[in-house]
């Protein structure tokens, strides 16, 4: 749950019903899929290589819902309803006008959550960031010399961490939400009701067929970077 005290917990958790009805659902930090492998090598000159792998899903979780609190209950975290395509084309999901109603639809048909929700009100913290894959590398050399009877031995160390990002910058890159669409993933203005008493809702300019849910972030964390290093190890 969002927040570190019991009033942002309850304040900033979409739902449906309002936070007095709040339902089972994802933590907005959780990693639900992450994959860790490694492999080591030594050879008799002194030589050590080692590879980690490291793929993981979330960790960055977003809700789809709508602006202007619908429900009027003072919390503007409302989850979006996701209209089938015959309610839309019945007209009983309602858009302002028909631009609205296709940039919103045409989101809506090449986004794998939303195509998937159709019929359903959307989850809280459901949308997980994209996978992430990366690979650090690491060698180190022993350099190993006598004084007199006593064995010293001298390691030079090279890490490349996220050494995929050093050939490509797309590659080990994690994504967010995009900017575009803002901080939060607030795809649908409420808009009030009609002349039949029928909720209205309007598409924010950001959303249409071709909009990315999510961009790269090529903040310096996740960027390559390389470390030298240089040990002495006792007897």
């Amino acid at each position: 749950m969002p927040g570190s005290n019991a009033e942002s917990a309850f304040t900033y958790v979409p739902t449906v019903e309002g936070p007095n009805n709040i339902k089972l659902h994802n933590s907005q930090y959780t990693t639900p899929d992450r994959l860790v492998a490694s492999l080591t090598a030594h050879d008799k000159s002194g030589n050590h290589y080692s590879l980690i792998y490291e793929a993981w899903q979330g960790g960055a979780n977003y809700s789809y819902m709508t602006a202007n609190d619908m429900n009027s209950d003072g919390y503007n975290y409302d989850a979006i309803y996701v209209p089938t395509d015959d309610e839309v084309a019945n007209n009983q999901f309602r858009f302002v006008s028909v631009d609205d109603k296709t940039r919103f639809m045409d989101y809506v048909h090449n986004n794998d959550y939303l195509k998937n929700q159709q019929g359903k009100y959307a989850e809280a913290y459901s949308v997980y960031s994209p996978w992430v894959h990366r690979v650090d590398f690491g060698y180190k050399h022993d350099f190993t010399f006598k004084t007199g009877s006593d064995e010293h031995k001298l390691q030079l160390s090279l890490d490349i961490k996220n050494v995929m990002n050093l050939f490509n910058s797309n590659w080990g890159v994690a994504k967010y939400l995009n900017p575009e669409i803002g901080s939060d993933a607030r795809i649908l203005n409420y808009e009030g009701a009609d002349a039949d008493g029928v909720a209205t809702f309007s598409t924010p300019s950001s959303i249409n067929g071709s909009t990315e849910t999510f961009t790269s972030s090529y903040t310096l964390g996740q960027c390559w970077y390389a470390s030298i290093g240089i040990k002495y190890i006792f007897n």
